[in-house]
């Protein structure tokens, strides 16, 4: 009688950790998984922060100012009348998890945002 009891529980444990790993997957519509699609776990090196920095200050856009009293914060949210702006091409060549996000400038100071959320993924200072 225990090893037909033991076998059910490695049935049971096994099932359950297939669920859990299926659940990690990306999504079949998507491509990404469900941490990715909240933009919170961007994890960019010293080095590539400042290669953004330095690409996205280059830039000769004509930007809109934030509102004056705006302040941000990772994991805040933006207006959703802010302007946000494609990352450079080499940007998102060099660093493709920044694919999937956009940036503004606020009090000089690069802001990374998921677009579809409008929440700040990462601040980049000088």
């Amino acid at each position: 009688m225990g090893y037909p009891l033991r076998m059910a529980g490695l049935v049971l444990a096994l099932w359950a950790s297939a669920g859990l790993a299926a659940a990690q997957q990306p999504g079949p519509m998507t491509g990404t998984s469900s941490t990715a699609t909240t933009g919170i776990d961007l994890q960019l090196t010293p080095q590539q922060r400042a290669d953004i920095y330095d690409s996205v200050s280059k830039q000769k856009l004509s930007r809109t100012p934030p509102p004056t009293n705006l302040h941000v914060a990772v994991g805040g949210d933006l207006p959703a009348s802010m302007e946000l702006y494609d990352l450079p091409p080499n940007i998102a060549a060099d660093i493709p998890a920044t694919k999937l996000y956009k940036y503004t400038l606020v009090q000089s100071q690069v802001v990374i945002v998921d677009p579809t959320k409008m929440k700040v993924v990462d601040i980049i200072r000088q």
